[in-house]
C-alpha cells in the first residue's frame, strides 16, 4: 500500500497531466462510440432504417448536441489548461513540449468547431425550432446532419493528437521516477 510520502515523489507535472489524460479519454473514445452506433449514425440510417421523419431527425440531433456540448467545451479547455499547466511545471523539455502538444491539439477543436461546425449548428438549431419542415428544408435537414457528421469527424484529429501527446507525457513522467 502507498504511503503519503510515495505520493509527495510524484513530480508535480504528472497530476495535471494524468487528469487532463482521463478527461481526454472519454472526450475521444466517447466520441468514437457514438460515431459508431450512437444518434448520428442511427439519423443518418447507417444502422439501417429508423422510420424517423426528417424533422425527428432534426430533433435527435438538436437533443444530442444540447446534451453534449457542455460535456464536450468544459473537457476539451479543463485538458488544455491541465495540459499547460503540467508544462510550466516540469523541467523535462520532452514532457514539456509533449503537454504544450497536447494543450495546442485539444484546444484547436474550439476555433475548427467555431469556424466551420457553427453555422450548421445554427441551421439544424432553427430547423428544430419548427413544428414542420418544407420539402426544402427536410432536403436540407438532410444534407446540414452529413456535413455536421463530416465535420465533427475532423475534430478526431486535434482529439487524438491530444490524447496521444497527453499518453506520451504521462509515460515519460512514470518511466522517470
Amino acid at each position: 500500500m502507498a504511503s503519503l510520502p510515495q505520493f509527495s515523489s510524484i513530480p508535480l507535472a504528472a497530476w495535471p497531466i494524468g487528469i487532463g489524460f482521463f478527461v481526454t479519454t472519454p472526450l475521444l473514445f466517447g466520441n468514437i462510440g457514438l460515431s459508431l452506433i450512437g444518434p448520428l449514425p442511427i439519423i443518418t440510417e447507417q444502422l439501417g432504417t429508423s422510420g424517423l421523419t426528417k424533422k425527428d431527425k432534426v430533433r435527435v440531433w438538436a437533443l444530442f448536441f444540447k446534451a453534449a456540448t457542455p460535456y464536450i467545451v468544459s473537457g476539451t479547455i479543463l485538458t488544455a489548461a491541465l495540459h499547460t499547466f503540467a508544462a510550466f511545471t516540469t523541467s523535462d523539455k520532452l514532457v514539456r513540449n509533449l503537454s504544450i502538444a497536447s494543450a495546442i491539439s485539444s484546444i484547436s477543436i474550439i476555433p475548427w468547431t467555431v469556424a466551420a461546425i457553427m453555422p450548421t449548428n445554427t441551421a439544424l438549431l432553427k430547423l428544430d425550432e419548427k413544428t414542420e419542415l418544407t420539402t426544402q428544408e427536410e432536403a436540407d435537414s438532410t444534407k446540414l446532419i452529413k456535413d455536421w457528421d463530416l465535420k465533427h469527424k475532423v475534430r478526431y484529429v486535434g482529439y487524438g493528437l491530444g490524447w496521444a501527446s497527453g499518453l506520451a507525457a504521462l509515460l515519460v513522467i512514470v518511466n522517470g521516477l
